[in-house]
């Protein structure tokens, strides 16, 4: 059975409790799989000469689905809602901390996921972080 998830990306101009661009992802939704993915995903943006853009969640979105992990069709796929078969919800927060017109920028990133604890017989919200290196 597929694991599906859905991945969002914010900005920090993205509005608390708004929904920003969010992609949909059929499988393989685990972290062990996404969280790299995201990560070498983020990191492909910053070398396809994008990288002025890291703070617009739009332009990192289409990056993804136009180029992240794409074999015949897109891995990726643009969703206006939250699907009702998810089993992960990753939210990616584009962090720039020189400001987006600043020559020198530093860009660095959160993801943000719930995982269910079979122990705690609960979900448990869980961090990843990183940043783009030059």
């Amino acid at each position: 059975m597929s694991t599906r998830c859905q991945v969002e990306f914010r900005d920090q101009y993205s509005k608390e409790g708004e929904k920003d661009v969010m992609l949909y992802h059929h499988y393989d939704g685990y972290p062990e799989n996404m969280i790299p993915t995201i990560k070498d995903g983020l990191k492909s943006f910053d070398k396809s000469g994008a990288h002025p853009y890291w703070w617009d969640s739009e332009r990192v979105a289409a990056h993804f689905v136009a180029n992240v992990d794409n074999g015949d069709f897109p891995q990726f796929q643009p969703s206006s809602e939250v699907h009702g078969d998810i089993e992960f919800y990753y939210i990616v927060t584009l962090i720039n901390d020189a400001g987006f017109l600043a020559k020198e920028q530093k860009r660095r990133f959160k993801i943000q996921y719930e995982e269910y604890d079979d122990k705690k017989n609960n979900y448990v919200k869980k961090t990843a972080t990183g940043k783009i290196d030059k």
